[in-house]
């Protein structure tokens, strides 16, 4: 009976199979134009192929199905109500309106800063030697030196000083990078600290670090999100405190955008979707964005362990006790982070918790520790709380310690603020901004200093800012003092800024004013010119100047009857590639802009022009940021018309104080003619001339006489073939270096397959 009734049902189906009508359509999702399709008209209803729904963007569809000629299809009858459907039968064209949890998932990254694609890291071996000579009276000179070796992107360094005080070594040590995991070795002499409760110390020995400037895109913080539905294909707005950040296209289904780019603090985030047909969906949000905060499962560490260096600047190899540095965060969730520290040496143990939250207004940082320093306890804590909202802010911090609390920086016995505490307030409208600072710190031998300072801006232009600041402060043991200054800021150009001021206080009055002009990034001069009349007179200038060669400074102070005079020459010598540079002192990352043979062609950085390539096409380029992405260029009309010109710009990152060779791909063309015969008479007329060249196929139509043309020929040798309509030969071109713009090689012999060249 169950086969009987197994055959009915696939004779049936195979019947209606059979009337089937088979058609292409152009198929649509939800307005999305998506890819023709092969689907069956069967009374009424459609069936389309699975595989072709998937490829489509549909998912999660159920319905009726069945296998025609091995593809399975499914009824879009028996998908309502989640799926609806319309054929057009003269457009041939099928429709498809799906609900959202039938279509995938759109996600946007909206990262304000994201790493560039075609950014690249470069870790070419480079060395430097910085130097600095300095000048002060009365007759006192100074030299400082470093020297470094950058392997692989990892660093080799230490520092030298000589002063009126002798010879010193400064700092030595070994520093290994891995980007990808954000974390910094260190071997050799390194600061490291432990935060608010903690200590700082310059030790010898081994730390390790996270390090989030080795990914400058990376966002620790916890961004923002929104999600929502859209039926056709639309456009979305996102405005964060009413400014346009992004326009991004929606595909039909569900989205979710992620890290919306607002700013710390409290920020308004409104996101406008327009959809196909021009309606208009508005959604607003407040989210608060705290900087300490980290991510969900995202770590921030420093752990040091090593020898303190005692007598930095004075003595090269003084180091003392042994002392361990520890700290690490972590982000339990989106809004809470938690953490402790640790420092221990021979007769110290220092340590506790922290917490940072994330608070619907505000943020709250949290520590309490807790010491013991030969034999006597000690405790510390601290709070702060900050609220940023738009135009007002406020902040608060505490910090307090018991009189014998020690950290590896702080002996027991040392003085200390038994109590710190600071607040700001802060309230900006329109071209007005008003802030309200207050500082005081309770000594535990010293006593008691405060200040308490308020100030207001008024912006009266695009180049013109007034300042009237007005304060109150106390020394320990000492009368309070109460000045305050008013001043005028006029910039007037990108570089140039002068200001004026005047002062009221305690015992008299000042005026002043001054002019300076910062330094270019590439060649230039730079200066500042300032003076003061009051209770005592004072003046100065200084004269700043970046050289191709070097960084030079020379000033003069005049303070009542005292005269000071200072100068200073600093420079390095630089090994990049193949070649040495003399060039201004390494800071951070730099570059070998290189043009292969041209000189004179203008190098650019962040399109800012930096100088001009020397007699070997290179150019020196300080001053990049390392791990970022350096824009480097070069100017395309600085090169002759007879080379060829690849990319005029490139995304270049350096490591850490190290070098990056850049090479632009520029090659010397020339256009080549000639003419080809056989070697017993006669030409491959017609034919074609084909040779590969730097990458590239070249090809030339053939005259009756055998004549060619070929643009683009670099210098060298080339084997060239030849189809002609009887058959096949071989030629060789050779250009020589000192080959002009349009080159004659003369007459050559094509040589068919098999025959010998006439010698």
């Amino acid at each position: 009976m169950r086969r009987s009734l197994l055959a009915l049902f696939l004779l049936a189906g195979a019947a209606s199979a059979a009337q089937d009508q088979p058609v292409y359509v152009d198929l649509f999702v939800n307005e999305a134009p998506k890819e023709s399709v092969l689907v069956r008209l069967r009374d009424g209803d459609v069936l389309a192929g699975v595989d072709d729904l998937d490829r489509a963007g549909l998912i999660g569809l159920g319905g009726q199905r069945e296998q025609i000629d091995g593809k399975q299809y499914v009824a879009l009858r028996s998908l309502a109500p989640g799926v609806a459907f319309q054929f057009d039968e003269p457009a041939l064209e099928l429709r498809l309106s799906a609900q959202p949890q039938f279509l995938p998932l759109t996600r946007l990254d909206l990262t304000p800063v994201q790493r560039p694609r075609d950014l690249v890291l470069r870790t070419d071996t480079s060395a430097f030697a910085n130097y600095a000579v300095q000048y002060g009276s009365p007759e006192v000179v100074s030299a400082f030196g470093e020297l470094g070796v950058s392997l692989r992107g990892n660093l080799l360094y230490t520092g030298l000083s000589q002063t009126p005080s002798g010879f010193a070594r400064g700092l030595s040590n070994f520093t290994l990078d891995q980007p990808a995991a954000m974390r910094r070795w260190v071997a050799g002499d390194a600061f490291t600290s432990t935060g608010t409760l903690g200590a700082s110390l310059l030790l010898g020995g081994v730390s390790v670090s996270r390090n989030f400037a080795l990914d400058p895109y990376f966002v620790r913080t916890p961004l923002p999100r929104v999600s929502g539905a859209v039926l056709t294909p639309s456009t979305l707005d996102v405005y964060v405190n009413g400014v346009l950040v992004r326009r991004e296209p929606l595909p039909p289904g569900p989205f979710e955008v992620a890290n919306l780019p607002v700013t710390s603090g409290l920020s308004g985030v409104r996101y406008v979707v327009h959809d196909a047909f021009g309606r208009t969906q508005e959604y607003s949000t407040r989210a608060y964005s705290s900087p300490t905060v980290l991510a969900k499962g995202l770590s921030d560490y420093s752990y040091a362990v090593g020898l303190r260096r005692d007598e930095f600047g004075t003595s090269s190899f003084s180091y003392g006790r042994a002392a361990l540095l520890a700290q690490h965060r972590l982000g339990l969730t989106d809004r809470i982070t938690g953490g402790y520290r640790l420092e221990a040496d021979p007769g110290l143990l220092s340590a506790g918790p922290s917490l940072s939250l994330a608070l619907p207004l505000g943020q709250l940082d949290l520590a309490a520790a807790g010491s013991l320093s030969d034999g006597a306890a000690g405790a510390g804590g601290s709070l702060g709380y900050v609220l940023v909202l738009r135009p007002a802010a406020f902040g608060v911090s505490l910090r307090a310690m018991t009189p014998r609390y020690a950290t590896a920086a702080l002996d027991a016995a040392a003085d200390r603020p038994l109590l710190d505490a600071t607040a700001f307030a802060s309230l900006t409208l329109g071209r007005f901004t008003l802030s309200v600072d207050y500082g005081a710190s309770r000594m535990r031998d010293a006593g008691v200093n405060d200040l308490l300072q308020a100030r207001a801006d008024v912006r009266l232009s695009r180049r013109a800012t007034f300042f009237l600041t007005a304060g109150r402060s106390r020394a320990a043991g000492q009368e309070a003092v109460v000045e305050s200054t008013a001043s005028l800021v006029y910039s007037f150009d990108e570089m140039t800024v002068g200001s004026s001021s005047a002062t009221a206080r305690d015992g008299g009055g000042a005026a002043a004013a001054s002019i300076q002009r910062g330094l270019p990034i590439g060649n230039g001069l730079g200066y500042v010119v300032q003076g003061e009349s009051g209770v005592t007179e004072r003046f100065g200038a200084q004269l700043q100047a970046n050289a191709p060669f070097g960084h030079y400074e020379a000033s003069f102070q005049r303070f009542g009857a005292d005269n000071a005079a200072f100068a200073s020459a600093s420079g390095s010598v630089v090994l990049a590639g193949d070649r040495l540079f003399l060039a201004r002192p390494v800071q951070d990352g730099f570059a070998v802009l290189r043009v292969p043979g041209l000189p004179g062609v203008r190098g650019y950085l962040n399109n800012v022009e930096v100088g001009t390539t020397d007699w070997r096409g290179d150019l020196f380029i300080p001053n990049l940021l390392p791990y970022y992405g350096n824009r480097l260029s070069i100017r395309d009309d600085d090169v002759p018309m007879d080379y060829d010109v690849g990319r005029v710009e490139k995304l270049v990152a350096s490591p850490y104080r190290g070098g990056a060779l850049v090479e632009f791909d520029v090659r010397r063309v020339q256009s080549v003619t000639g003419a080809l015969e056989f070697p017993g008479g006669g030409a491959p007329a017609f034919g074609e001339l084909q040779l590969s060249a730097a990458g590239k196929q070249l090809a030339s139509p053939i005259s009756a006489e055998g004549r060619f043309w070929l643009d683009g020929v670099p210098v060298g040798t080339h084997v060239a073939a030849v189809e002609f309509r009887g058959g096949t030969c071989t030629t060789q071109i050779e250009v020589p270096q000192n080959a002009g713009a349009l080159f004659d090689v003369g007459r050559l012999r094509c040589i068919p397959p098999g025959a010998v060249a006439a010698r």
